[in-house]
């Protein structure tokens, strides 16, 4: 039991649990989180504690449209 719970995963095997969907919607995330401290930053949103940079950009943006 010990040395299953010693046994550092194998990278390949985390990599093929993501959905590739996943991995590369990943670089969008971050930009739309940057997106977000931009607009935050500019005042046209206001992000709480915990929230996501990310959601609140998706959000203004939606509104705009």
């Amino acid at each position: 039991m010990q040395q299953l719970l010693n046994k550092q995963p194998d990278i390949q095997s985390v990599k093929d649990g993501f959905d590739p969907a996943i991995i590369k919607a990943l670089p969008v995330m971050e930009q739309l989180a940057d997106r977000g401290r931009e607009l935050e930053a500019q005042g046209l949103i206001q992000v709480e504690y915990g929230s996501s940079y990310a959601v609140a950009a998706m959000d203004h943006l939606l509104q705009k449209a």
